[in-house]
């Protein structure tokens, strides 16, 4: 999975052709899955419930499927952020953190420093995005969504975890250049999540 600000950054790019009318909950709604993760990483099974997850991909659709039949206000803007994220998780993990993975690996790590260098690295990547026009304008809209439960987020940890975020951005300062990600890879996970969310909707 990428970061909050990878999300953030595909939700700006797809808003358009997602016919986004409140910019501001579709961007809560494309962070809040990984609202379990206030206080650090949450444990798996608490990660999973939240973004329906399941080890086997094909699974993990079919439970986003089931699931957006289950809800009566599934075309809010809110939800299609959700949606969105979990899309884009899936995309990511398909195309591009393989190539992240290799590329690690060809730069001399162990199997077992592989999700810590992964992480480093997308913070790397994350500086590059806050200090793009689009990530700014995306922080002003965010703290005027409003707040929801949704799958097994609540309301008030989606709430803290927004402020947790617009603060983050705040505190940034600049720092080293990504090594292998660029905009590039988030471009290309938005066109993979796109298709799939674009299936989603029979947009």
């Amino acid at each position: 999975m990428p970061s909050v600000c990878v999300h953030l950054m595909t939700a700006c790019i797809l808003k358009d052709r997602l016919d986004i009318i409140n910019e501001s909950d579709f961007y809560l709604g494309s962070i809040a899955p990984d609202a379990v993760n206030l206080n650090g990483f949450a444990e798996e099974r608490v990660r999973y419930a939240a973004h329906l997850r399941s080890r086997d991909y094909n699974v993990w659709k079919q439970n986003i499927e089931n699931y957006y039949n289950s809800v009566s206000d599934r075309r809010s803007d809110f939800l299609k952020g959700f949606f969105l994220h979990l899309y884009t998780d899936i995309a990511w993990d398909e195309i591009i953190q393989p190539g992240l993975f290799d590329h690690l690996v060809a730069s001399g790590y162990s199997d077992s420093e592989l999700n810590g260098q992964k992480w480093k690295e997308l913070s790397r990547l994350d500086l590059q995005l806050r200090s793009d026009v689009r990530f700014k304008q995306i922080m002003k809209k965010l703290p005027k969504a409003q707040c929801r439960a949704v799958s097994s987020v609540s309301k008030a940890q989606l709430d803290n975890f927004r402020t947790l975020t617009v603060n983050a951005n705040e505190s940034d300062n600049q720092g080293e250049a990504p090594h292998y990600l660029g905009f590039k890879a988030v471009a290309d996970t938005a066109e993979l999540a796109y298709k799939y969310i674009k299936d989603l909707y029979d947009l």
